[in-house]
């Protein structure tokens, strides 16, 4: 990419794409690859031989973040990436990782000229792991980082299942299979039956004979009634408990569309995610002085909170020693509520994105109608180091925008390619430049819905970015007309 990016606080938007892949008329299939559906483009995902799946090679293993080739002359699938080499060939019995013969199940095969295996073998020989869920019939292939933070996330639960017993009022198995998906990761309890006895101080609210009311809807955990699931956000900060009470009526053409009662495990329960944050805290401690103009300590209680659309935010804020902040030199551009008083600073993660927040007084009332929560102005500024994004990754990002190409192709009103060099600029964004081809957009035809000071961008540009699984496309219109410094866009959720 010819030009530095860095790093964007998104508009946060959840729309859950999901494209449906038949291996039959009755029994659909899905597959997904750290949370994101894999693009079947038409295709069946899957088929059953001798009791097996097998699923198109190619597919599967790009979305994995492999490199995959086709060796004519013997017959062989050849999937690499950065660690690991896997040869597969057609009929045979064995494939092969890194030289080390493995047994498969069924022969790989050629059906409908398409190169079909049996993907769990392979992929777990390259340290993916792989889980099927017969349920909802889906697929879920973790890579080896996920596979760590999945087990994580069943540490975290192993250790505080004390607390949810005392909170459920029951006895339960933890199911060893844990799911991620945009950012939401989670685990189902198995009740053995048992009905719920919610302690009494952590009902949120009950119905006339003691049964939960809802108080959160969601379409991410494919659950169902009567489940219990503990949850967690991306960064381990907050975990809650998620009761399934059904589909949420609002919606009854979308199935996983669902009520939940929602229980928060707060800081009694373990949340490695509060290490990290404060470590990363830290790390940027000595920017943050020179911004200030002046020492401080960074507060060890962490704090997490919820936006509207339900993404969890992790704070902490700055004991400044008795100084008090020259507000005159801060403008508010942003608002938000994160219990603060005008002079307070905060170090926020924003979803993977590290932020700086200097309360200046509260909100305009304007902004407290439009925004349910907000309460105080802030200057916010926020800290990345745009860098080349992983193969994996890279190839995760790629795909979609290749998929979402018609309809991008339909927004612009004109053709483009795809510029290969994926940037990630947090834990949570990724993003790549499109190459109009010497064309130019006529920037009048759209108006600024968003600004902000730090994305290196130029007048013109287009930018596709996958913010944990939402994907935007955004226009650079110039500089902002509010803010000195600042760059003014017209961003559009593409799903």
């Amino acid at each position: 990419m010819k030009k530095k990016l860095l790093s964007i606080i998104l508009a946060l938007v959840i729309v859950a794409s999901l494209v449906p892949v038949t291996a039959s008329a009755s029994r659909e299939t899905f597959v997904r690859v750290d949370g994101a559906w894999v693009w079947f483009q038409g295709q069946d995902p899957s088929v059953i031989v001798d009791g097996r799946t097998l699923t198109p090679a190619r597919v599967v293993f790009e979305a994995a973040g492999f490199e995959v080739t086709w060796d004519g002359p013997t017959q062989t699938a050849v999937m690499a990436n950065e660690d690991y080499e896997i040869r597969i060939t057609i009929g045979s019995a064995t494939f092969t990782t890194n030289g080390v013969a493995h047994t498969l199940d069924v022969p790989a095969q050629i059906i409908n000229g398409r190169t079909m295996i049996p993907i769990r073998l392979p992929l777990e020989s390259a340290g993916f792991g792989v889980i099927w869920d017969a349920r909802n019939r889906i697929i879920h292939v973790s890579s080896p980082h996920e596979v760590e933070r999945g087990e994580e996330l069943l540490s975290a639960v192993r250790v505080g299942a004390d607390y949810i017993r005392e909170i459920l009022g029951v006895s339960f198995d933890i199911i060893e299979e844990p799911f991620s998906y945009y950012g939401a990761r989670w685990v189902r309890l198995d009740l053995r039956g048992q009905p719920l006895n919610i302690r009494s101080d952590l009902r949120w609210q009950t119905n006339n004979d003691g049964t939960p009311i809802h108080n959160f809807m969601e379409g991410v955990y494919h659950s169902h009634t009567g489940d219990v699931l503990v949850a967690t956000d991306d960064m381990f900060t907050l975990f809650t408990v998620l009761i399934d009470l059904g589909q949420n009526p609002a919606h009854p053409e979308w199935p996983h569309a669902r009520l939940y009662h929602r229980i928060e495990l707060g800081s009694s329960f373990p949340r490695p995610g509060a290490d990290r944050f404060l470590a990363a805290a830290r790390g940027i401690s000595d920017d943050i002085r020179k911004i200030l103009g002046m020492d401080f300590d960074i507060l060890e209680t962490v704090r997490t909170g919820s936006t509207a659309e339900g993404r969890v935010l992790t704070w902490t804020f700055l004991d400044l020693r008795g100084q008090n902040l020259d507000l005159r030199n801060f403008i508010g551009n942003h608002v938000g509520g994160l219990g603060s008083q005008t002079g307070d600073v905060a170090i926020v993660d924003a979803f993977g994105l590290m932020q700086l927040m200097i309360d200046i007084g509260p909100a305009s009332s304007e902004d407290q109608a439009r925004y349910p929560g907000v309460t105080r102005a802030y200057h916010m500024i926020s800290f990345a180091t745009a860098e080349a994004a992983t193969a994996e990754v890279s190839a995760k990002h790629i795909a979609s925008v290749r998929a979402l190409s018609g309809k991008i192709r339909e927004l612009l009103g004109m053709d483009f390619e795809i510029i290969d060099t994926v940037v990630s600029v947090s834990s949570t964004i990724t993003l790549l430049c499109l190459d109009l081809q010497g064309q130019n957009l006529n920037l009048s035809e759209y108006q600024s819905n968003y600004s902000n000071n730090i994305y290196g961008s130029q007048t013109g540009d287009v930018l596709i970015v996958d913010y944990d699984g939402s994907m935007y496309l955004y226009i650079d219109l110039g500089e902002s007309t509010q803010q000195r410094g600042w760059r003014d866009y017209h961003y559009i959720p593409l799903y």
